[in-house]
């Protein structure tokens, strides 16, 4: 998923990013995402979420260090209430909130159309 993420160029990968990470973990059940994993995605998405602002996808005064720990702080969360649940809803609406906070940072430039797939891995 982190070399997914290191592609990202849109607000649109990003939500491929989320539906991956969902449809990844629904059929097994894999959650079992340690610290490591979320330390790497914060790092690896905020120098996503920086490029995209650098390059006007995203308006500048975006922080993508902050909204990076939104990113993963809601996946980590939704992940808590999914374990309890059993139930991967709780994830999807905790990444739809948070993508939605990235979203209303953008500009609306082509870049952001989503054109750009996710490469497997």
């Amino acid at each position: 998923m982190t070399a997914q993420l290191r592609h990202l160029d849109s607000t649109c990968g990003l939500e491929q990013w989320r539906d991956a990470v969902i449809a990844h973990a629904e059929p097994h059940g894999d959650w079992s995402f340690c610290a490591q994993q979320c330390q790497e995605w914060t790092r690896t998405i905020t120098t996503v979420l920086g490029r995209m602002r650098d390059t006007g996808v995203l308006r500048p005064e975006a922080e993508p260090e902050a909204l990076a720990t939104g990113l993963v702080a809601a996946f980590q969360g939704g992940l808590l209430l999914a374990r309890m649940t059993r139930d991967t809803t709780s994830v999807k609406i905790a990444l739809d909130m948070a993508v939605d906070r990235v979203k209303g940072f953008a500009t609306g430039r082509p870049a952001d159309s989503g054109s750009r797939s996710l490469p497997d891995g």
